[in-house]
């Protein structure tokens, strides 16, 4: 992934690159095994990746651990009343999460 400039992200540190644990949306596609009996997944198609200001953030350089809005306080990406923190590529404005 190429970055445009480098931004200093751990609010310990000043790493340029955080972990965020964040859920993504699968959509997978399950057969009823009767031989094992259990659903087993035939396919799995994930989807976009988004992230909560409440999602946990960690630093694998320094070990800061806090939140995605901990990290991201302050900077041009947050948005007022909007709990999602977080473009798609194409987008003028965030969507709201929820």
């Amino acid at each position: 992934m190429k970055r445009d400039q480098s931004v200093n992200l751990c609010p310990q540190c000043r790493a340029e690159t955080l972990r965020f644990k964040i859920m993504v949306p699968t959509m997978v596609t399950v057969a009823w095994n009767a031989s094992k009996k259990r659903l087993e997944a035939l396919a799995e198609l994930p989807g976009g990746s988004q992230w909560l200001a409440s999602d946990a953030a960690s630093c694998s350089q320094c070990g800061w651990k806090g939140t995605v809005l901990d990290a991201l306080r302050g900077r041009s990406c947050l948005h007022r009343g909007s709990r999602r923190l977080y473009r798609r590529r194409g987008e003028s404005q965030p969507r709201t999460a929820g």
